[in-house]
């Protein structure tokens, strides 16, 4: 069995990154209760100050047990922060549910902390069961330079992860942890809510949905992954597509084409030269030091599908092709260290492992892999090798009607982008197809991490007041283009 690194789940990630709605300056007022809607809470909750909150959170725990459907034996306890709002508050608060699958959602106070959202919302962050401090499924920690140099083999050691787990695996799927939400939210003592995911948290909130529809008054989707999309099977595709789309804006781009007329043909005589010969390359590692990192041709795709995630890195893609065809591989390579550094600490190895070997990998074949990834830059690897490890993990049994579609008339806004490599628009339309009353938002020229740019966040928040789809304008998503190209050689 093979270790469980952060390479995997690195790339199966979403959704953890991206200011939702964009911070501006926000009175100093304390939250006031709701007197047309009082409510009282069976949760202990406490002042606390979580770096980046603004200083004035609640923070409490709630006690559920491991294993639900028993209800008895071990316990676990899930870690709760909720930013009250500002001014007079409505009875219907925001929840939030993170990407991943092994986001905390408490780490994203700061992105809350001046929001908009919460000038008369209560903002209630959870820990799903199996992250942040809910009882966190975490493997051995793999140093930025073990994580980088192992990028591209897509290897996991399950053994000892499993050894070191303070926790029954199979006890850690999404419907489970959602079950976990609705007892938090009748003890916080909040009648309906409006749900909000990104990535792994639009599956959560679509789940949340399909079991508790009556809690729900709307419901905001970035990044859309539903219970059928199989992580990470399309990830090869959905890569390429994005790749495409950067390549093809550089060239209809006068700027980006004067300085990069011939970056297809150049991207192909690199992945030829590596190949045939690795290059060793030194690169400067985040917080200091430097290490060796040999690049192969699976390494520098690996490398070119992070660079994907996010708007302005994406912008910088034709620049790293035209760089490494003339040798140059470092500032691409230091680029996946810094996004491996950022983003690696924040997931839950044993929580990830947990939701997609139940949840995705038994939904496909190796060989329906390597047809769906057939011709692109990323390949099949990580779908094959994610399904070879999971064989290892204990898996929970899924609900009877977990593959059924989610059909509602609640209340939805879909929001994609255009050149998202992990969660594309068309993810979104096969959600949308059963949603009766949805609008769905394709961000030109946008990439995962970056949702909410522009008009984008007070359409949300126009949404979530009117919870009236027609009041979304459709327009915004034409306003929402790509950063500029990054043409400097």
């Amino acid at each position: 069995m093979r270790a469980a690194s952060r390479t995997l789940r690195l790339l199966i990630l979403g959704g953890l990154a991206g200011a939702l709605v964009a911070p501006q300056p926000v009175s100093a007022a304390t939250a006031a209760a709701d007197t047309t809607a009082p409510r009282s809470s069976a949760i202990e909750l406490s002042s606390c100050s979580p770096p980046g909150s603004g200083g004035d959170a609640l923070c409490g725990s709630f006690t559920v047990f491991e294993d639900r459907a028993a209800g008895k034996g071990r316990t676990i306890d899930l870690n709760i922060l909720v930013l009250q709002a500002r001014d007079e508050a409505r009875p219907d608060p925001i929840f939030f549910l993170q990407g991943g699958p092994g986001g905390a959602a408490t780490l994203l106070a700061p992105l809350f902390a001046n929001s908009p959202l919460r000038r008369d919302r209560d903002i209630v962050l959870v820990d799903q069961r199996g992250t942040g401090r809910s009882n966190p499924l975490n493997c051995p920690a793999e140093s930025v330079r073990d994580s980088v140099r192992g990028m591209a083999s897509f290897e996991l050691q399950i053994e000892p992860c499993l050894k070191q787990l303070q926790g029954d695996p199979r006890h850690y799927l999404t419907t489970t942890a959602m079950e976990d939400l609705d007892q938090i939210r009748a003890a916080l003592g909040y009648e309906r809510i409006n749900l909000m995911g990104g990535s792994y948290g639009t599956r959560a909130a679509l789940e949340y949905l399909r079991r508790y529809e009556d809690r729900v008054r709307t419901l905001v989707l970035r990044g859309v992954a539903g219970t059928t999309f199989d992580l990470p099977l399309g990830f090869g595709a959905s890569s390429q597509a994005a790749l495409d789309n950067v390549l093809d804006d550089c060239l209809a781009d006068e700027d980006c084409r004067e300085a990069f007329p011939d970056v297809r043909q150049q991207l192909t005589e690199v992945l030829a030269r590596l190949e045939e010969k690795p290059r060793e390359v030194q690169v400067d590692l985040p917080g200091g030091g430097k290490t060796s990192i040999t690049v192969d041709r699976a390494t520098f795709a690996v490398a070119i599908h992070y660079a994907l995630y996010g708007s302005g890195t994406a912008a910088g893609v034709p620049r790293y092709i035209a760089r490494a065809h003339r040798g140059r591989f470092a500032e691409l390579i230091e680029s996946l260290a810094t996004f491996v550094a950022l983003v690696g600490g924040q997931i839950s190895d044993g929580m990830f492992l947990s939701v997609v070997c139940a949840e995705d990998t038994p939904f496909f074949t190796e060989k329906q892999a390597r047809k769906a990834a057939e011709g692109t830059l990323l390949g099949a690897e990580l779908a094959i090798n994610l399904k070879r490890a999971c064989r290892d993990w204990p898996v929970g049994e899924l609900a009877a009607d977990y593959r059924e579609p989610i059909r509602s008339d609640v209340p939805t806004l879909l929001i994609s982008g255009e050149a998202d490599p992990v969660t594309p628009p068309s993810g979104a339309e096969t959600v949308a197809e059963h949603l009766s009353r949805s609008v769905h938002l394709i961000l030109d020229g946008t990439a995962h991490l970056n949702l909410s740019p522009g008009c984008v966040g007070p359409q949300i928040r126009s949404f979530i007041d009117s919870a009236d789809i027609e009041a979304v304008d459709t327009g915004c998503a034409e306003q929402v283009g790509r950063p500029p190209f990054v043409t400097s050689r």
